[in-house]
């Protein structure tokens, strides 16, 4: 089974499902590839990989494969650690209206602009998108050297961050879907086997 991956899955839960899939079907073997979710849409449909684990998939995702949620985080707000409010366990989207934002690259993570421009109408305001980055440890990173703050999914807490402090999102509150999707040609048994051991190690 190949599969992609962001690299918020492997600590997330990637890692321990399998783990848990080579245990109960020693037979099997999975390879894993750290794709942006364009490069894991491309690789999909060329049949480079058998399952994508790409975020919340956008409707082109939904229609042309199927999809199925594996897990699901709260949107965070990421601040450099020397930030007005870095001392804060949580703040609203509002606050930060004259803050400039880090996002991510529209080409590696499509669909993000209409996230972003959704949550900010939400909130009611229209900040500065100051830098795009092609990744989430570039994301990270630019937050990090100052170049202003980001939302992203709380679960990057857990990839190196030095620099930069997880804030909660009070208001709007926000679910990420983490979800996998695969094609819907061929037999996908083995597949679907493989993404309910993901989804059994991150239920409640």
């Amino acid at each position: 089974v190949k599969v992609g991956f962001l690299p918020t899955a492997l600590p997330g839960f990637l890692a321990e499902g399998m783990r848990k899939f080579q245990k109960q079907y020693p037979g099997a073997c999975v390879q894993i590839f750290e794709m942006s979710p364009s490069e894991q849409e491309e690789a999909l449909r060329k049949g480079e990989i058998d399952v994508a684990l790409l975020g919340e998939p956008r409707p082109e995702v939904r229609s042309e494969f199927h999809t199925r949620t594996v897990k699901k985080t709260p949107m965070a707000i990421v601040v450099p650690d020397d930030h007005r409010f870095a001392k804060r366990k949580g703040v609203d989207l509002a606050d930060l209206a004259e803050d400039r934002f880090v996002t991510l690259s529209e080409k590696q993570f499509p669909d993000r602009r209409r996230l972003l421009t959704d949550l900010f109408a939400r909130a009611g305001i229209d900040p500065q998108i100051a830098i795009h980055a092609s990744g989430l440890s570039e994301l990270l990173g630019l937050v990090g050297g100052g170049g202003g703050v980001a939302l992203a999914p709380a679960d990057l807490e857990q990839l190196p961050h030095a620099g930069v402090v997880f804030l909660r999102m009070n208001r709007p509150k926000l679910m990420l879907l983490f979800s996998a999707a695969w094609r819907k040609t061929g037999d996908a048994s083995v597949i679907e086997k493989f993404i309910e051991t993901l989804r059994s190690g991150t239920e409640d």
